[in-house]
């Protein structure tokens, strides 16, 4: 399986489980700290961050905190946008080139399937932690998530 294919799971998983989300469970808490909102901001924030590396572009992370960034205020805007956000970044590293690409991010030069590694273990981490949180299918547990 190459990152491309790793990346569309991972991005996959955090789809499935956004799919499951309604607006009160914006304001769980995760395991870690913060709540299913924080950790949809990150998602949302990093997802659009590195589509645009992937093609090429410069973005600059907010370090200001969650609630400022990917998501938006309003709680449907929440839920529609890292699935959007998924979607564009599995087609962003899908593109032709878009594997051997050197792109450059604030965490320095790499090539396309580098970031494409970097988001999948980024996505594959909070797809856990979100799914751990809500009680949404996607933890890993084959039997629970065929339920």
């Amino acid at each position: 399986m190459d990152a491309t294919e790793q990346l569309s799971m991972a991005t996959g998983a955090v789809t499935a489980i956004a799919g499951h989300l309604e607006d009160h469970h914006l304001g769980l808490p995760l395991e870690r700290g913060g709540s299913v909102r924080d950790a949809l901001d990150r998602l949302a924030t990093m997802g659009a961050a590195c589509t645009t590396w992937m093609r090429g572009g410069e973005h600059r992370l907010s370090t200001a905190p969650p609630r400022s960034g990917g998501c938006g205020a309003d709680a449907s805007e929440v839920l529609r946008s890292v699935p959007r956000v998924a979607a564009e970044l599995r087609a962003a590293a899908s593109a032709p080139g878009a594997s051997e690409r050197q792109v450059h991010t604030p965490m320095g030069a790499m090539t396309g399937r580098q970031l494409a590694a970097f988001a999948t273990t980024f996505f594959a981490l909070h797809a856990h932690e979100l799914a751990t949180a809500t009680g949404a299918p996607g933890r890993g547990d084959p039997d629970r998530d065929a339920a």
